[in-house]
């Protein structure tokens, strides 16, 4: 089943769709009345099964970047405003599946990201530095292989908690409570 965000990447208030392929990132420009154009399609860094998709602006520069899991890693595309991304960082991760969230884990103004891992039974947490840099704070243990992960305030605090999907027979979610204080 392929994934995809929603993004404004070329600013032309005709939003666009990124949708997965196999070893391809596919950016498919709104025309603006519900329909996209053809896709443009961007190589993975490495021949590798995409398996999670976030859109987040990374650097600040006002332009939405995109951060893609694969099977052996994580993959930053930087974007340039016009509906282009450009490989600006491959970062290791657990070996297999996974998905990725970016939020804004440690409160500081700069978007940091979440990693899973299916097989692992862990999370990597990478804060953001603010020119697009993701810096690995910490993995962390998890009930169980974690899939899907989502962010949210889930109990009001100001700060933004995890939920995970967990493949494990006891426990089908995991909640973080503000993983980074």
């Amino acid at each position: 089943m392929a994934r995809g965000a929603i993004l404004d990447a070329s600013h032309d208030s005709k939003v666009p769709k990124s949708a997965r392929t196999t070893h391809e990132l596919a950016v498919l420009r709104g025309h603006g009345d519900g329909s996209f154009a053809l896709p443009t399609f961007v190589s993975m860094p490495v021949e590798a099964y995409p398996t999670g998709l976030d859109v987040g602006d990374l650097d600040g520069d006002g332009h939405v970047d995109a951060v893609v899991r694969d099977s052996d890693g994580v993959a930053v595309f930087h974007g340039a405003g016009d509906g282009t991304l450009s490989l600006f960082d491959y970062l290791p991760a657990d070996r297999g599946s996974g998905q990725v969230v970016i939020s804004d884990l440690t409160a500081d103004g700069v978007p940091d990201l979440v990693v899973t891992g299916l097989y692992s039974e862990i999370f990597t947490v990478y804060d953001g530095v603010g020119d697009g840099s993701l810096v690995e704070r910490s993995t962390l243990a998890s009930p169980g292989g974690p899939w899907n992960v989502k962010a949210a305030d889930l109990n009001h605090d100001g700060r933004p908690d995890h939920i995970m999907s967990v493949n494990h027979p006891d426990a089908g979610i995991a909640v973080s409570w503000a993983i980074c204080d």
